[in-house]
């Protein structure tokens, strides 16, 4: 069984939270990292999110962004890896929805963990979060570029593009004597 070797060095911190350790390993022995840094380094890429975003439910006027965390929370209020800040701070994002054709920001919301006093995952190793952000109506169909945005821990971001929006749908009403009536 063969280890993979790093044949490029990760482009992003989320790359780097998803390779395994093994390959890590193998690449900081050959540029010479000591065994006390790369705890160090171990021990903030598993305290790091890994997210799976999903898009679903997606109406004219609105869609639901789903947040999972794959990797285990460092502790039950999913307070962040900032060992050098002088308070805790919990993970937090903020969702974008972008219109890349006009260039616009079409909505944005913070999303957060639930705590850990309430129902529906507050607490768990694994949170998952989701949230209903409303769109601006359009009379064409549209794709919108979706961006989760840590708060946090710079230039993590998650994205899903070409998320494909139809338009709004114009229901005419008949009056009793056959004339259309918008």
């Amino acid at each position: 069984h063969r280890v993979r070797t790093l044949k490029s060095p990760p482009t992003s911190l989320i790359e780097a939270t998803t390779l395994p350790r093994k390959v890590l390993e193998t690449a900081f022995k050959q540029v010479d990292v000591s065994p006390a840094t790369q705890a160090r380094i171990f021990k903030a890429l598993t305290a790091l999110p890994q997210l799976k975003l999903n898009v679903f439910d997606v109406t004219s006027r609105s869609l639901i962004v789903g947040l999972a965390r794959l990797n285990p929370a460092a502790d039950r209020e999913h307070r962040m890896y900032a060992p050098r800040f002088p308070k805790p701070q919990t993970e937090g994002f903020f969702v974008v929805v972008s219109d890349a054709a006009k260039d616009e920001i079409v909505a944005l919301k913070r999303v957060g963990w639930p705590a850990a006093d309430k129902g529906r995952g507050g607490g768990a190793a694994k949170p998952t979060a989701r949230s209903v952000i409303r769109l601006p109506e359009s009379s064409v169909e549209r794709r919108l570029d979706v961006s989760v945005v840590s708060d946090g821990y710079v230039i993590m971001v998650w994205r899903m593009d070409g998320v494909e929006v139809p338009k709004v749908v114009e229901v005419m009403e008949v009056e009793d004597d056959g004339t259309k009536k918008a």
